[in-house]
């Protein structure tokens, strides 16, 4: 329908015509759906153990297990402050937004929460000794802010003194995970499993999961689309490259050496570095449960060790276990790992900084791999063991 056919005397029904128009096109806008009190949304792109949806006020936010049943899935609702709890809400998990006060049980999830801007409002932690952020150790030391201790060791005292709206804990979701503990102080307990994620975007993308308690979609937003970005370009640039040393990594603990497996966030990072991970093919998201024989077998003439547990010298490693002499990665000294900070008298943030910074972490290990790609990159948590 065309305006050509009104002339100038026709003014009500241009108007009209216009109206009905826009009003057309404001249906058509998928944005139109959206309720004014979301100025910004998250999507969840990547990651494959968490979901959302909008309705209405609330953000219904889901967590995942790929490895269990969709039943066994965590879900809480999110709602406003000002928002009247809405009917038929009985047995879900309800938590008021934004949080102004809470508490975290892994160090995993700190980075996330300082890049959001919401540290002030974090009362209580896991273990005092695991933190890196000197803000945060000024206020331990302060009293501002209490060590509660480990997940299923954790103070039900200090907890109920603190008194966190939500409270966040390493967990997966699945049968058997004990939570009862918790439950008993009828404070809101999330699980946060960005561990599950096999691609390290995904895990970084746990930073949208984090902003929807604080209402900092809009940082979340921002901040992972340049993190998706950078980590894509050396990606890129990694897999052009036509030799790929072959690679293996960690170190038996207790008889049994936990290696990677081939859709875990590490093997992924490997390959993205521009690796040949030995053990690519294992279809396992966890870790692979090896003799030190079977490893010996199929890593023996590997290029690369890398993260041999808690060894900072080629000495350490090999006076450990006779037998490590055998690798060649030993022998020719193509061993590294993540303690590189430790060794500076520094607080270790791999953990709580690295994983959740792949487009970081990934320079380090590029520059492992092929050396000559990024020759300006100084090394943030790897060095080579002398």
């Amino acid at each position: 329908m065309g305006f050509k056919n009104f002339s100038t005397n026709q003014p009500g029904r241009l108007i009209a015509c216009i109206t009905l128009l826009l009003f057309h096109l404001v249906l058509d806008d998928p944005r139109a759906s959206q309720n004014d009190d979301f100025q910004e949304r998250v999507r969840v792109e990547i990651a494959q153990c968490f979901q959302v949806r909008y309705e209405g006020r609330r953000k219904i936010l889901k967590v995942l297990n790929p490895g269990v049943a969709e039943s066994n899935a965590f879900e809480v609702v999110l709602l406003p402050r000002d928002e009247e709890m809405p009917p038929g809400n009985s047995g879900q998990t309800v938590i008021r937004t934004p949080v102004k006060r809470y508490v975290s049980l892994s160090t995993t999830h700190l980075h996330s929460l300082k890049t959001l801007g919401v540290l002030d409002g974090l009362a209580g932690i896991a273990r005092a000794r695991d933190i890196s952020d000197e803000g945060l150790k000024k206020r331990l030391m302060e009293g501002s802010l209490k060590e509660v201790g480990l997940f299923q060791k954790s103070s039900l005292e200090i907890l109920v003194d603190l008194e966190p709206e939500v409270i966040f804990i390493y967990g997966s979701g699945a049968p058997g995970e004990d939570l009862d503990h918790l439950k008993r102080l009828q404070i809101p307990v999330v699980l946060v499993s960005e561990f599950l994620e096999s691609s390290p975007l995904g895990y970084a993308e746990w930073l949208k999961f984090f902003s929807l308690f604080f209402d900092r979609e809009s940082v979340a937003n921002e901040v992972f689309k340049k993190v998706r970005r950078h980590y894509r370009t050396l990606k890129q640039v990694a897999l052009s490259q036509k030799i790929k040393p072959t690679v293996f990594a960690n170190i038996p603990y207790g008889g049994t050496w936990f290696m990677p497996g081939g859709q875990s966030y590490f093997a992924t990072i490997l390959k993205d570095a521009g690796a040949n991970y030995l053990w690519d093919m294992a279809p396992l998201s966890g870790s692979l449960k090896l003799s030190l024989e079977s490893v010996i077998e199929k890593a023996a003439e590997a290029r690369v060790w890398i993260n041999p547990g808690e060894h900072a010298t080629l000495g350490s490693l090999r006076d450990a276990d006779p037998r490590f002499r055998i690798f060649s990665a030993l022998s020719r000294g193509q061993v590294f790992n993540m303690n590189r900070k430790s060794l500076g008298g520094v607080s270790n943030d791999y953990f709580s900084v690295g994983l959740s910074n792949p487009h970081r972490l990934i320079k380090d290990l590029i520059q492992i791999f092929h050396p000559g790609l990024l020759p300006n990159h100084e090394p943030e948590w790897y060095h080579r063991l002398r």
